[in-house]
């Protein structure tokens, strides 16, 4: 399909969907529609570098279907053959402040801004390098944490951000394999240099009126495998010592959010704690006291997409308590699908242009049907709202 073809695809796709596109509650501003509630609940990440009238991004906004952006610098589904969103300083400042014009400002715009490996805003696109997270905890020198924090606070605000999903607070349990010590992303498998560190990350961020977000619960230190790759079983592995940089930082009362894991523990659970009752609500909000935000970690990943269906893991997630989904629309990469008609092979793109009206109108579905109910609806949104207070 030619790109000129995709395009003209693309927006009449968004204008069926505009049909029926959210209503947006105008009388009484304090009684918000089922339509602007929901939006809350969906963040999605996109291809472009720029937008206008002509990017799909910019419809799913218009219209309402999305209040969440995450921004990348690698596109993942093309195996790292195209730029993505972030290619200069001066280029990703005006893809943030052109967003929220569409948005009337009232856009949640995120990056992974951890540092290490996990940089998104690094020297390939004019930033100064960030040291990793494993790094400073081997220091644990809380005046060189925070300096490394201000930093890290400063470039993610100045570049028209705010949010950054970090600090990882996971212990580096399993230091060979998985996707947390393996890459340097945690400040130590001591849970008190991790909370110590983490807060001061933390401190930083709200200065510059940046939300920041905790993850990956229950722990994801102690895994072998990665989510991003598909079912990752951590019943043997999973110690209750990675539970204790979560306790202690939710009772200092000075987090925004707190992102979920995709780990199966069957000590908790026949479901990865995404999608887990028991886990989310249960003892995330329960056991350890949790009010505020829960947000997903990003639906797309293997972990999801290989073992449920997009609805069903829609459903399970908010029900489960969690009220921000991401669909970072940057997991698989590209592959060959046989067709048994044509008998040849045809490269098969996972990139969805649509994903944040499918979203918006699958949770829309599933009230109506009374798979979700508008209540627990409403709960996200207030803990939505209460925590954008923050940085208004």
């Amino acid at each position: 399909m030619t790109s000129k073809i995709y395009l003209i695809f693309s927006l009449f796709f968004l204008a069926a969907c505009s049909a029926n596109k959210p209503v947006v509650s105008s009388v009484n501003k304090t009684t918000p529609s089922l339509d602007d509630m929901i939006s809350e609940m969906v963040m999605v990440g996109f291809r472009e570098a720029e937008i206008d009238e002509n990017t799909p991004i910019y419809h799913t906004i218009k219209n309402g279907y999305a209040k969440g952006i995450i921004l990348f610098s690698r596109d993942w589904p093309s195996d790292f053959t195209l730029t993505r969103n972030i290619k200069s300083k001066a280029q990703v400042q005006k893809l943030c402040a052109d967003l929220q014009k569409v948005g009337n400002n009232k856009l949640l715009i995120a990056i992974d801004e951890e540092g290490g490996r996990v940089s998104r805003l690094n020297a390939q696109s004019g930033y100064a390098t960030a040291d990793s997270a494993e790094n400073i905890g081997a220091k644990n020198d809380l005046k060189i944490t925070r300096e490394w924090s201000a930093l890290t606070a400063n470039k993610v605000k100045e570049s028209g951000f705010n949010v950054n999903f970090a600090p990882d607070v996971d212990l580096a349990i399993e230091k060979k394999t998985g996707g947390i010590g393996r890459l340097k992303r945690s400040f130590s498998d001591n849970p008190d240099v991790v909370i110590k560190n983490a807060n001061v990350f933390i401190e930083e961020h709200k200065k510059v009126k940046v939300l920041t977000a905790i993850k990956h619960f229950p722990g994801h230190g102690s895994a072998k495998g990665d989510t991003h790759d598909g079912f990752t079983d951590i019943t043997k592995l999973w110690q209750n010592a990675e539970l204790l940089p979560f306790k202690t930082l939710i009772e200092g009362k000075n987090i925004d959010m707190v992102m979920t894991s995709h780990l199966f523990n069957a000590n908790f659970d026949t479901l990865p704690a995404t999608l887990s009752y028991k886990v989310i609500t249960g003892k995330l909000r329960n056991e350890l006291g949790w009010k505020g935000v829960i947000i997903s970690d990003d639906m797309h990943m293997g972990a999801m997409t290989k073992n449920f269906s997009f609805e069903k893991s829609i459903e399970l997630a908010i029900n489960a308590g969690v009220d921000i989904l991401i669909f970072s629309n940057n997991m698989a990469p590209i592959k060959a699908v046989f067709d048994e008609k044509t008998k040849k092979e045809t490269n098969v793109d996972p990139y969805d242009s649509f994903v944040g009206a499918k979203v918006f109108f699958a949770i829309k579905k599933m009230v109506k049907e009374g798979k979700i109910t508008p209540q627990r609806v409403k709960e996200s949104y207030d803990r939505i709202m209460l925590m954008r207070s923050r940085i208004q």
